[in-house]
């Protein structure tokens, strides 16, 4: 499998970061997937999701490799059109290298913020 590698957006601390066009990255079909690299802090990520596909996606945050990863995947369906933010626990998803992966079950766009 052939994850696309997105780099994470830093986000200052008690301020807001615009979401734009051009920070989704376009996506992968299938299972291919997404691996959000870059997480500079120990502390909790937020992935947006866009699905662009022509019907309901469903995108799964792949477990981890710390003390809460053995709740499994997280699945999140996302509807045409439509982009949903998910917080996501480093405990749970992050992996040991300090990656997040991501799959993907339908054509997206995704930016992850940390």
């Amino acid at each position: 499998m052939s994850r696309t590698n997105i780099a994470m957006t830093s986000a200052s601390q008690n301020a807001g970061t615009v979401i734009t066009e051009s920070i989704m990255a376009a996506g992968s079909t299938g299972t291919d997937g997404y691996t959000l690299t870059g997480a500079t802090r120990d502390s909790d990520s937020v992935i947006v999701i866009k699905n662009e596909g022509s019907a309901t996606g469903v995108f799964s945050i792949k477990e981890g490799d710390y003390c809460n990863d053995s709740q499994g995947d997280l699945t999140v369906t996302v509807g045409v059109n439509v982009a949903k933010a998910i917080k996501l626990d480093g405990a749970r998803f992050r992996q040991s290298d300090g990656t997040y992966d991501v799959d993907a079950g339908t054509t997206g766009a995704i930016c992850a913020i940390n």
